[in-house]
């Protein structure tokens, strides 16, 4: 009799041991990355069987492991571990669901996770005060806290077990099939030049001209590489967020949040003027067209690159050599997870930035270098290749600039790397970069501008950087010309480049004809969060962490800027679905 009584303790010690041990693992390793997966697939380039197998395996080994383990400890150790790890599991649920309000999952923030001191506090004590009842009972109640922790983690797993297999249910075709069909960008010829005339604009991403400040004071000679370029220190990137910038400056077709992104996507690429540049381009300048950016959702918003054919030339329906970094789509996805689950105060740990999950689906022969370091490494090991035919080049090249702090300063690959390293980083690969154009002989008849798709979303630092060097444009030191320049007149600056007609094209007009003195109205608009507007969704059906641009209307330089700040937004625009 006391030998069955053992046993069927024993039996449910392990059946308890089990299922708080699976509803640890199971949150962690396969709700969470399956509810960030299907919530973001139109900013993730994996499939869902591209991690589903892994992470399974896991959550299962994981579940074993940790079940043996508790099996092994004695008595009220046993119940103590056991509690405490229900305790974090119920606080971590209780996290995702109600505590992670407007939660960056994605890391476009490149200053990372940096709660508020006491949001930290705040959320330490619930999750030290979750532990402690569970713990507490465990102690004091010892054959409660048994049936409470079995039937709590019963509970918890088969609601998150429901919750899981319905997410696949709604779920759109790419999540699970990559189409080999249809086009995408090819980056093959990212470090070609041509021998005759060549447009260069390099885009360094979240660059704006007080990160420059910034880093022209710890690193005084940073920039000297930019001599005989102008700094034009007065830009305005007319939009916050590389969605709807890049497009913008792309097409000169001002984003309208009142429609769904993939149509207004389809409008911008499919404008009149849109059209007219690029065969204008083509034809009458004689320029072969590439754009160089990563993800391509960015640029064609839904529509397949398709969109971009006879206006950008580096499209392909090519799909052979494509390379999934497995192991690095299971540890991103982990992190990710981990970060979501986590406390405040281990979140800053676990957060994921966009570089991390951007590189994981490639192309090995063509791939496109998005990233400061791998950009600079190509550079440093293979240069330039000079393309000697009967064509000019417009390249437009979009690196991931200060978005993600992973340059060290002389541009290769630093992994806990800060804000100003990293913009100094940035010209050392521009520094490179030049170098290699100077060693081809291709430099002093290039038109190049390196500017920033947008700065950050802060009041000082929304300005993005801005440098133009002209054809046979040489100084020993940058000139400043704080001309009211706008990411509005970068069309009609490369048809005026390329000797266009460039009245015709863009919204605005050619940066050198606008004078330094010149007074004239510009807008900038960013997107927040304004509790009085209805919530937005993203593509995807989830509720955005932002619902409306503020518009600020401005006629002088960065100072006026952060004035029509403090004054609050000249117009407030709904967001009809989010980017993000």
């Amino acid at each position: 009799m006391v030998d069955r009584d053992n046993g069927k303790k024993r039996r449910g010690k392990m059946i308890s041991s089990f299922f708080v041990s699976l509803l640890f693992f199971f949150s962690v390793f396969l709700m969470g990355p399956g509810e960030i997966f299907f919530g973001n697939v139109s900013e993730l380039d994996f499939l869902f069987g591209e991690f589903f197998v892994p992470m399974l395996l896991i959550c299962l080994g994981g579940t074993i492991v940790l079940t043996v383990i508790l099996m092994l400890l004695p008595g009220l150790i046993h119940m103590i571990c056991k509690a405490l790890l229900f305790g974090l599991s119920f606080a971590g649920y209780f996290q995702v669901m109600f505590l992670n309000r407007s939660l960056d999952i994605l890391g476009q923030n490149p200053d990372g996770y940096h709660p508020a001191a006491s949001k930290l506090v705040i959320n330490t004590l619930i999750w030290c005060a979750f532990a402690a009842v569970f713990v507490m009972l465990a102690v004091m109640k010892k054959d409660i806290a048994e049936k409470v922790i079995l039937a709590g983690s019963v509970f918890l797993f088969v609601i998150q077990f429901v919750g899981f297999i319905s997410l696949p249910i709604s779920a759109p075709e790419k999540a699970f099939v990559r189409s080999s069909e249809g086009y995408r960008l090819s980056g093959v010829d990212e470090f070609t030049v041509s021998s005759r005339n060549n447009i260069i604009v390099i885009i360094l991403d979240y660059y704006s001209n007080q990160y420059l400040d910034e880093m022209l004071a710890v690193y005084p000679d940073g920039a000297d590489c930019l001599h005989d370029f102008t700094y034009y220190s007065n830009a305005d990137s007319t939009y916050y967020g590389t969605f709807p910038s890049v497009v913008h400056m792309l097409t000169g077709v001002g984003y309208d949040p009142t429609i769904d992104i993939i149509d207004w996507g389809n409008r911008a690429w499919n404008d009149e003027n849109t059209v007219d540049f690029y065969s204008a381009l083509h034809t009458e300048g004689e320029y072969e067209v590439n754009v160089f950016t990563h993800p391509t959702d960015i640029i064609e918003l839904g529509n397949g690159c398709e969109i971009l054919l006879d206006k950008i030339d580096n499209v392909t329906d090519d799909y052979s050599g494509l390379s999934v970094d497995t192991r690095g789509v299971v540890k991103c996805l982990a992190r990710m997870s981990l970060y979501r689950f986590s406390p405040e105060l281990l979140k800053p740990g676990f957060f994921t930035g966009v570089s991390e999950y951007s590189s994981l689906v490639d192309y090995e022969d063509d791939r496109i270098r998005y990233e400061n370091f791998d950009f600079y490494d190509k550079l440093v090991s293979d240069g330039l290749t000079v393309k000697n035919d009967s064509s000019n080049m417009f390249s437009f090249i979009h690196l991931i600039g200060t978005h993600d702090y992973s340059t060290a300063a002389d541009g290769t690959y630093k992994a806990d790397s800060d804000r100003t390293e990293t913009a100094r980083g940035c010209m050392a690969v521009m520094e490179e970069y030049i170098r290699r154009l100077q060693e081809v002989g291709v430099y002093d008849d290039a038109t190049i501008i390196i500017t920033a798709d947008h700065g950050g979303n802060d009041k000082g630092d929304m300005q993005p950087i801005e440098f133009i060097k002209r054809p046979g444009e040489t100084h020993d030191v940058s000139p400043v010309n704080p001309a009211p320049v706008s990411h509005d007149d970068l069309l009609a600056t490369i048809a005026d480049s390329a000797g266009l007609d460039y009245e015709e094209y863009g919204s605005g007009r050619s940066i050198f004809d606008i004078a330094p003195d010149e007074v004239r109205e510009r807008s900038f608009m960013v997107r927040v969060y304004d509790p009085d507007y209805p919530k937005a969704k993203d593509r995807e059906g989830n509720i955005s962490s932002e619902n409306v641009y503020y518009e600020y209307r401005y006629t002088g330089d960065r100072l006026w800027l952060i004035n029509a700040v403090d004054a609050g937004p000249s117009n407030i625009i709904p967001i009809h679905q989010a980017y993000f």
